[in-house]
């Protein structure tokens, strides 16, 4: 090859290096406004992909997304767009139809044979070089066969957050289908990590996708960041609080719900007669039913609905509250209350995967006892109150940054360049 010719070659490969990709993101509910951990993870997540790349995106609108759409729209740059409303409960009668259809419950109640119409449509049309699946349920839209590289972002091990739930269920017959639940999902979710080229994950998911799929598929680990724009708010104070503790979480994810009911159920009351003057604000909006109808006749439990700015909040509740029994994956609620600096009371499960210790960056208890005894300490003690917000903030800090988290994210899809067939 001649001089000219090299350089030419050059000049031309180094065109191509800097076109922008194409990418495709499928995500089962409207990332906006970020209001819990999920949301919240899926809203950096579009927000910088569609930075770098030339991002089309097909979602479906649960609940209130409908009306947050055009907000949506206004803040990210899309390629093209798709949406289609989709609310199906989960009752006996879903239940049953999943098991006639043969697929896990969330598959069946994310599934609408449009959006997969115009996801194939788009897909066998070529021209994207990734598509990204945000939550392993939406996996069953990416078509066999294709050249595109698939990333699946799993925001929990899904199996595993159901055999957590049905170890914790008091309920032989819940305990028997949630146990049922968990072994579909994993068939499932073992297909889908080993379809996929890449699979993002919580750390404390990392090790076990990995044995799920026998170390076949390349599992890269990514930690959900939280807002950590709250770290640059100053320090709150203890003389500016009120007794008074803090939920904030998507009431319907039914970790969350069953947590909050064992306390309320469980601990409250206990709490309230050591400490008459305490007040509970369980904050966000559309609480299941249980909740609900738990919180009624409780005296100073305030369901306060969806609330614009959770500083009015942060900035007088002396304590956070993250009661959770099972779960999966990095607890965003708890973070993003580390970021804000108010001491957190928590169970292990709660607590997992972000390296920190109770009695230095919160509290943990995984006992009843235990739970409000923690509760109780940080409502008294200035001290300890002190420590602990500190400690937290400066953990947070140090370790988890949605800077560093994001280029990594984009380092992983980049290597996957090539043809590749799902």
């Amino acid at each position: 090859m001649t001089a000219g010719r090299r350089l030419k070659s050059e000049i031309g490969q180094a065109t191509a290096d800097m076109k922008r990709r194409k990418l495709l993101f499928i995500t089962s509910q409207l990332p906006y406004p970020p209001f819990g951990g999920g949301t919240s993870t899926s809203w950096n997540f579009i927000r910088f992909l569609s930075e770098h790349f030339d991002t089309s995106m097909a979602t479906i609108l649960k609940w209130d997304d409908p009306k947050n759409e055009a907000a949506f729209r206004a803040r990210v740059k899309l390629e093209r767009y798709f949406s289609l409303e989709l609310n199906v409960e989960r009752t006996a009668g879903t239940v049953a139809r999943s098991y006639l259809k043969g697929v896990p419950i969330n598959l069946l109640r994310n599934y609408h044979p449009e959006l997969k119409r115009i996801i194939h449509q788009w897909l066998e049309a070529g021209g994207f070089d990734f598509v990204f699946v945000d939550h392993y349920e939406m996996f069953q839209y990416v078509p066999d066969g294709l050249d595109v590289r698939a990333v699946l972002h799993e925001h929990n091990a899904e199996f595993v957050m159901w055999e957590r739930y049905a170890s914790a269920s008091t309920s032989p017959l819940k305990k028997l289908v949630t146990r049922l639940e968990s072994k579909r999902i994993f068939q499932v979710e073992k297909r889908f990590c080993e379809r996929a080229d890449l699979v993002l994950a919580n750390p404390n998911d990392q090790e076990v996708l990995t044995a799920l799929t026998s170390g076949k598929s390349r599992i890269e680990k990514i930690i959900p960041c939280g807002e950590d724009f709250m770290l640059d708010w100053p320090d709150l104070q203890w003389s500016a609080t009120e007794e008074s503790l803090l939920y904030v979480g998507s009431l319907g994810w039914e970790a969350n719900v069953d947590g909050l009911l064992w306390f309320l159920e469980g601990g409250w009351p206990t709490l309230k007669a050591r400490k008459p003057e305490v007040r509970f604000y369980i904050v966000r909006g559309k609480p299941d039913p249980r909740i609900v109808s738990a919180a009624e006749g409780l005296e100073d439990v305030v369901l306060t609905g969806f609330v614009d700015d959770l500083e009015t909040y942060y900035s007088k509740c002396r304590v956070f509250l993250t009661p959770l029994r099972f779960g999966s994956g990095v607890k965003l609620k708890v973070m993003n209350a580390m970021f804000r600096g108010i001491p957190v009371v928590t169970t292990a499960i709660g607590a997992k995967g972000m390296n920190v210790e109770s009695g230095t960056q919160l509290l943990c208890g995984d006992t009843m006892s235990e739970f409000v005894d923690n509760a109780v300490i940080l409502l008294e003690d200035q001290t300890t109150w002190t420590r602990l917000r500190d400690h937290s903030r400066s953990l947070t800090a140090a370790e988890f940054s949605w800077k560093t988290q994001l280029e990594n994210i984009k380092a992983h899809i980049l290597s996957l360049e090539g043809p590749g067939a799902l």
